[in-house]
């Protein structure tokens, strides 16, 4: 992997942990997830990161996920009015 670091870092946090796999969305106030879907997690130097696409999505280490770790990424929900899902 080319280590791609600068504007196009984001960060992910864990949502949930399911039996094989971890579910993870961009940070509040990152661009969601261009290309949701079912990937490994690859080990940079700085730790973490989802191989899904352009962008470097960093995985925090408290996380616990490790080189080949299966994660889901998920958009992130539609902003809510009121309450309500939009």
């Amino acid at each position: 992997m080319t280590e791609r670091l600068g504007e196009y870092t984001y960060w992910l946090h864990v949502v949930s942990r399911q039996p094989g796999h971890t579910v993870v969305e961009a940070e509040p106030g990152y661009k969601p997830c261009k290309r949701p879907g079912t990937y490994r997690v690859w080990m940079a130097s700085h730790g973490p990161v989802c191989p899904g696409c352009d962008r470097v999505c960093r995985i925090p280490a408290k996380a616990g996920l490790v080189k080949d770790d299966a994660i889901v990424v998920i958009r992130q929900p539609a902003k809510t009015t009121k309450g309500k899902t939009r």
